[in-house]
């Protein structure tokens, strides 16, 4: 990974996501199936837009397995966060950096300065904070493996319904939990909140609401 920090910036994307985002509702027009995240960023990052970009599989935990995560859909009371044991989004840069999650409700793409500061804002508990493991695409579209196992329940039982297309194999065993484990460095580097934030050269503020 190129390590030069640039400001975000929301308005020089240039991509027709951008142009339209106000049009178009992601989880309606890409491949999408609610907490199947590591599969949704593999299916969107096979989208031509993504050609040729720089861009990063980002694996958001942290060893607790809960992150608390705000303004997202699944959010069963406005103003309080979803925890999750572990989320996946796609971060850009060309040039500007944008984050694209197909949970938040933050914009799709959205800078990451609203991202980070919105979706991890007030007080975390030091055990809960996140942590935020880098994969370059290319690794990732051609290492990512799921058998979709972790969606099983006891009995065999799928725990939340799987998506119609097959599962990601790669010709590789499952390797999501590796790549969701924060304390493994398989695939990538791993970053606290605030050096991601040095490492995208934002800023932040104390109190978001």
């Amino acid at each position: 990974m190129a390590k030069k920090p640039h400001q975000s910036s929301v308005s020089d994307t240039g991509s027709f996501y951008q142009k339209c985002k106000k049009k178009v509702n992601p989880r309606e027009t890409f491949a999408y199936m609610p907490f199947y995240c590591e599969e949704n960023v593999w299916q969107l990052s096979q989208h031509p837009e993504f050609q040729g970009k720089a861009g990063w599989a980002v694996f958001i935990s942290n060893p607790a397995r809960k992150c608390p995560m705000w303004h997202v859909h699944q959010e069963e009371r406005s103003g309080h966060p979803v925890i999750w044991d572990y989320h996946v989004v796609l971060l850009t840069q060309s040039p500007s950096w944008q984050f694209w999650d197909f949970d938040t409700r933050l914009g799709f793409p959205v800078s990451p300065q609203s991202y980070l500061n919105y979706s991890f804002k007030g007080k975390i508990l030091k055990e809960l904070m996140p942590r935020f493991k880098l994969v370059e695409i290319s690794f990732f579209r051609n290492n990512f493996s799921s058998d979709r196992s972790h969606m099983l329940g006891l009995q065999g039982e799928w725990v939340r319904e799987p998506p119609l297309w097959p599962p990601i194999a790669n010709g590789k065993p499952s390797n999501l939990l590796q790549f969701s484990d924060m304390d493994n460095p398989y695939g990538g580097e791993v970053y606290s909140l605030e050096a991601l934030q040095l490492f995208l050269g934002i800023t932040t503020h104390e109190s978001t609401s």
